[in-house]
């Protein structure tokens, strides 16, 4: 049996030399993350999502997260806040702010509001901006 110095714990690897924690493939996990949070924004708002746009959305994302050391991926995978302001950068530099903003704006402002998720927050306060 060939030991390669990693156990796997959850959804961790910690080197069995130190006790450094880090999360496999954190860029993947972020743009997955990111997806699924656009799907939810715009399944709350019962609007069809513009997939073109957020493909081109999630490959501006892969773009921001290569410039970022493993350390810095690391915390902003653990970091909810840092997480969020990202996924809010990357959502109004892609143009995401211009699809459905009629609609999205309404919705907002009506008197019976959608409610969304904390993950959801970042898309809906960029209407705001």
């Amino acid at each position: 049996m060939i030991s390669t110095g990693f156990l796997i714990l959850n959804d961790r690897v910690r080197l069995r030399d130190r006790e450094e924690f880090m999360t496999p493939n954190v860029p993947s996990l972020l743009k997955h993350a990111f997806r699924e949070s656009l799907e939810q924004f715009y399944a709350a708002l019962q609007l069809a999502p513009p997939y073109h746009s957020i493909e081109k959305a999630i490959a501006s994302l892969s773009t921001v997260l290569q410039s970022k050391t493993g350390e810095e991926l690391q915390t902003l995978y653990d970091t909810s806040s840092l997480r969020q302001a990202i996924f809010q950068e990357v959502f109004i530099e892609s143009g995401l702010t211009k699809k459905h903003r009629g609609i999205i704006l309404a919705s907002i402002r009506s008197a019976n509001p959608v409610r969304f998720h904390e993950e959801q927050r970042p898309f809906l306060d960029a209407f705001r901006i």
